[in-house]
């Protein structure tokens, strides 16, 4: 993974992790894809398959990396500025904590400033302190 559970003393082993959108809409740009965000169409497309891997698993919290996930489990639209952190009830388990998804930090220019948003990601979302 690319953000490592371990340094926030999570065992992988005990985490279910799946997508929220299980096909990605893309733009070819040069060397790479460039992901597009899902529209409401894709992400309710998915529901059903999210819903029954949730209703198996019967998780005890949900941890929605990104907007498209948050939206995907709450079944509305959100602000990620103005909901990340925050404990919502959630249908799928006890509660649903939304926060950025990690991912962000790749479309970020240049190294370093990479490196201090992981910081900054990590400090901000679960108070832990992190050195590149």
């Amino acid at each position: 993974d690319f953000f490592r559970i371990e340094l926030l003393g999570l065992d992988r082993k005990k985490l279910y992790v799946t997508n929220a959108i299980k096909h990605f809409r893309f733009v070819n740009q040069a060397h790479y894809r460039l992901h597009r965000t899902p529209s409401a169409v894709h992400i309710n497309a998915c529901r059903p398959w999210l819903e029954k891997e949730l209703n198996i698993i019967q998780p005890r919290g949900i941890i929605a990396l990104g907007r498209t996930a948050a939206q995907s489990l709450l079944g509305r639209s959100i602000v990620l500025e103005k909901e990340r952190g925050m404990l919502i009830n959630c249908r799928f388990s006890g509660k649903l904590l939304i926060t950025a998804h990690p991912a962000a930090i790749l479309r970020m220019g240049l190294i370093p400033k990479k490196c201090c948003y992981f910081q900054w990601f990590l400090k901000k979302q679960y108070h832990f302190k992190y050195a590149c």
